[in-house]
């Protein structure tokens, strides 16, 4: 059987810092269904963000309520917190990356009748997509492709330890210079 393990750094303060899941970061218990949706189902060329909802289990809407003063998350429950999915099928568990994101979009539905919280999460890709994420004019050197793609995964929020860049490329990207005609 397959283990998933679900994290949310709730005392994140900076969505690019490295994120550090502990105690209890870990909602693993706490959600009922998850689909996940990555971009690179879609046409070649067209590269949207990867999306994973996660539907908790009814009852827990208390919990999750961002109004909820009693709640162990109050006034910690916002978007663009960092979330990391992995899962494992080996005892003991082995855990393999599945997905890592941030906390887009929150819906929390009180009625009686429904009861029910969903966290929407987004990949960096999406904040390439928004162009949340800007060229630093000063910042404009003479580099290898492999250390371009690096910067700009590292804008993303993407840490160096969940990502491969080969960076040995002996060509180097130049910027244009910039005139006045």
């Amino acid at each position: 059987m397959i283990q998933y393990e679900v994290m949310i750094d709730w005392d994140s303060t900076q969505w690019s810092d490295t994120p550090m899941f502990a105690g209890d970061d870990d909602i693993s218990d706490d959600w009922a269904y998850m689909d996940l949706t990555r971009g690179k189902e879609k046409e070649e060329g067209n590269a949207p963000a990867s999306y994973l909802q996660i539907r908790m289990k009814a009852g827990l809407h208390e919990k999750y309520c961002i109004y909820n003063v009693v709640s162990t998350l109050y006034d910690r429950l916002r978007i663009w917190l960092p979330v990391r999915v992995r899962a494992s099928y080996t005892t003991p568990a082995v855990w393999k990356p599945v997905f890592f994101g941030y906390i887009s979009s929150i819906k929390i539905n009180p009625s009686p009748n429904k009861q029910e919280v969903i966290l929407y999460v987004t990949d960096g890709l999406d904040l390439l997509a928004r162009q949340v994420l800007k060229q630093n004019d000063e910042e404009k050197t003479a580099q290898s492709p492999g250390d371009a793609i690096n910067l700009i995964a590292n804008a993303a929020g993407w840490s160096a330890s969940r990502r491969t860049v080969d960076t040995s490329e002996s060509a180097t990207l130049s910027y244009p210079d910039t005139g006045v005609y």
